[in-house]
């Protein structure tokens, strides 16, 4: 078996590393999410073969999976009878970047308070000066050498730097242990050879699309003038998105960024930060041997539902390899791939329609034919009773 596959906890020093037994991986969980999330969940049971190992599962410590480092945040302790069980969730170690610090840049000078970065440059500033005890590293991978204007960099810990990245530059990160990749979408993705097909590897396929969240109108605010009674802010909009015709105006709560001073970047933010399309998620279960990987692309077939196109995955969660689990896989309208999705809904919606239409018509037309060849039509005679 390959040993990457078990579980490993190892002490905050790092002087200790043991495997993991009496694991239920039934409560096995890998979660993979764009941008956002990367942790596993488990149950572990104490026997008198794992005590000591066992005894590693506290805050702080490392779980070693993979190859790849992560962090236990949460440490559930259960007595049920004679049992003794631990529920464990750990994040990767990459989200303790978090407890660094990125100093705001110290230029007191107005004109050079707002300066245009390159990705290479951004990181370069935040990454330096690491005072923890993990140190991280970052690689780039694609183009990304389009300048950006930033406005008073840093003032923020090392995770929401990172996401301040991701907004500005529109990049995919992805990390393996320490080191932080940056990626293009484009060469983050890779196509696999994989296709989803209903009734061949997946049973069950949900499709989801909400308006709860639906915002077609904002109000924005640039940054703060201190000593301007008149003229409170250096930027102010009010933004309506096309999608107002469809939807009418429907008012987000104001939007404030201190980072920006012109209108045309202003527009720019809050056009960014405006759920104004219908959130539309396709949740399928893959059934297979084969494992993909969140950098994949699949291919996805349902006849029913009329869909045949080739998306992203941007959710990933996955069993442990000693039992068989089906891995579930997500999609959603963040990426410009659910538009395929929402078109092939509203081509199955007019298809019924049409359908519908045709139908009516020859009912009528059925109708109307038969009635000719019973009756003679002619002038209707009417009477009132009085």
């Amino acid at each position: 078996m390959d040993k990457h596959k078990h579980i490993s906890i190892m002490n905050f020093e790092q002087t200790i590393c043991e495997n993991l037994i009496e694991i239920d991986y039934s409560t096995f969980k890998d979660t993979y999410e764009l941008n956002s999330a990367r942790m596993i969940t488990f149950t572990a049971y104490r026997t008198n073969a794992n005590r000591f190992v066992f005894d590693l599962l506290v805050n702080e410590n490392f779980v070693i999976y993979k190859g790849e480092k992560f962090i236990i945040k949460n440490a559930v302790s259960k007595v049920e009878g004679q049992k003794v069980s631990m529920d464990i969730t750990a994040y990767h170690v990459m989200f303790e970047f978090q407890n660094h610090f990125v100093e705001q840049l110290d230029d007191d000078s107005s004109d050079k308070k707002k300066k245009e970065y390159t990705l290479s440059q951004y990181l370069e500033y935040g990454f330096k000066n690491q005072k923890t005890n993990v140190k991280y590293t970052y690689k780039l991978f694609g183009d990304f050498s389009k300048k950006i204007m930033v406005d008073n960099i840093g003032g923020k810990n090392g995770i929401e730097f990172i996401k301040e990245a991701i907004d500005l530059f529109k990049c995919i990160i992805y990390p393996i242990d320490t080191e932080i990749g940056f990626y293009t979408p484009e060469n983050f993705y890779k196509r696999s050879e994989e296709i989803i097909r209903y009734k061949y590897n997946t049973d069950n396929v949900v499709a989801t699309i909400s308006t709860v969240e639906l915002r077609t109108a904002v109000k924005a605010y640039g940054k703060r003038r201190d000593n301007d009674k008149k003229k409170k802010y250096e930027a102010m909009i009010e933004y309506v998105s096309p999608q107002a015709e469809i939807y009418g105006k429907r008012y987000a709560s104001p939007i404030n960024n201190d980072d920006i001073t012109s209108e045309t970047e202003l527009k720019k933010w809050a056009e960014s930060q405006l759920q104004d399309k219908p959130k539309t998620e396709l949740t399928v279960n893959y059934i297979s041997y084969k494992h993909l990987s969140p950098r994949d692309t699949v291919f996805f077939i349902h006849e029913l539902m009329n869909y045949n196109t080739e998306l992203k995955i941007i959710k990933l969660e996955r069993g442990h390899p000693f039992v068989q689990t089906i891995d579930i896989l997500t999609f959603s309208n963040e990426l410009e791939d659910m538009v395929k999705i929402q078109q092939s809904l509203n081509k199955k919606l007019k298809a019924q329609d049409n359908k519908f239409d045709y139908k009516l018509k020859e009912f009528n037309h059925s109708v109307s034919k038969n009635m000719k060849e019973l009756i003679h039509v002619g002038e209707a005679v009417g009477s009132v009773l009085e």
